[in-house]
């Protein structure tokens, strides 16, 4: 079993969740979240309102599913996101799990 968990802006919302479908994954969670970026600009410039960090709506999509499954769906991201010109690319993460309840 692996957990994969697909991050993205609040717009990537129904992209993500046709990600999800076109893999077959059959069960799916979603959450909103913030994301934080606490990066500094080297320019004063670059950062007009001198603001040091900056934050996203964000979601978060995951899934406790098989391998066969959470490999296809992150096949599909890396190729939305190569066909995409996206500002902001979609994450995906596979996680193997090592023991579960039943």
């Amino acid at each position: 079993m692996k957990l994969i968990a697909v991050t993205g802006i609040i717009e990537y919302r129904d992209d993500i969740a046709a990600l999800f479908k076109k893999a077959h994954v059959p069960v799916f969670s979603e959450a909103e979240t913030t994301g934080h970026k606490n990066m500094a600009h080297a320019n004063l410039q670059d950062n007009w309102f001198g603001k040091v960090g900056e934050h996203f709506q964000s979601v978060l999509f995951f899934s406790f599913t098989n391998e066969e499954y959470a490999y296809q769906l992150m096949e599909l991201v890396n190729e939305h996101n190569m066909q995409t010109e996206l500002s902001y690319p979609i994450h995906a993460y596979i996680v193997a799990v090592e023991r579960f309840s039943e």
